[in-house]
């Protein structure tokens, strides 16, 4: 009988810790949400939930979210965020449901996060070295497409650019064309090969080898750079 009695009181004593834990992990407006998961370029973990919005939740090498990566589907808590854009957050509580890749976080966030620089893009020009590099040349393109300024840029022009396309990271494939006017940048290389990417200053995008990316801030330079070489009023 006597151990009956213990039993009974540790069973209550747990039952109250659980629901101790449960209120204090509640008391703040906390409930669990789906969505998705990306890594920022800084490392910081990103929570985007099913609306599309996303939300900083700190060092994503913290365990909680380890194992994490890029459009894996997750469980979360949280409560109240700061309405910043995008939101910041903190959680104690993060599982992986399953498997994913970017193709799955909501494409709007993804773009808009993109466009301010938090996610890291595919770097094409990454080691890219002046000597050799046979000719550059830019030029302005209206819709048709037909050019409607070009110049090719000197040899101090060329090691001037070339930092600038070292830098130069596109964030997201969009998955489609545009036929707008665009500033378009040919590249030729020592070697015969050449590399072409356009930007579409009005839709924030970039066109390279057929597929068009968002634009990060990495490109600003470069289009200021066009800008002021072909004097254009943009």
């Amino acid at each position: 009988m006597k151990k009956k009695y213990i039993a009974l009181i540790i069973s209550v004593v747990f039952l109250v810790g659980i629901l101790s834990g449960a209120y204090m992990f509640f008391k703040d407006g906390k409930a669990f949400h789906t969505g998705h998961a990306l890594i920022s370029r800084t490392g910081e973990f990103i929570f985007v939930n099913e609306n599309g919005s996303p939300i900083v939740m700190g060092d994503a090498e913290n365990k909680i979210f380890r194992g994490i990566t890029d459009g894996d589907k997750v469980l979360v808590a949280y409560g109240t965020v700061l309405t910043s854009y995008p939101a910041r957050g903190g959680t104690s509580f993060c599982i992986k449901l399953s498997d994913g890749t970017i193709e799955d976080v909501n494409k709007d966030a993804v773009k808009q996060l993109g466009e301010l620089g938090w996610l890291k893009g595919e770097a094409p020009f990454e080691g890219i070295e002046a000597d050799k590099i046979r000719s550059i040349t830019i030029a302005e393109y209206s819709s048709r497409p037909e050019v409607i300024k070009q110049k090719s840029l000197t040899k101090k022009q060329i090691e001037e650019f070339v930092p600038m396309l070292e830098k130069l990271e596109f964030a997201h494939d969009e998955g489609k064309m545009y036929y707008g006017g665009c500033i378009r940048i040919e590249i030729e290389f020592a070697d015969g090969e050449t590399e072409i990417f356009a930007i579409f200053t009005g839709a924030n995008s970039v066109q390279f080898n057929d597929t068009v990316y968002t634009a990060t801030p990495s490109i600003g330079s470069i289009q200021d750079y066009a800008i002021n070489l072909l004097d254009l009023n943009y």
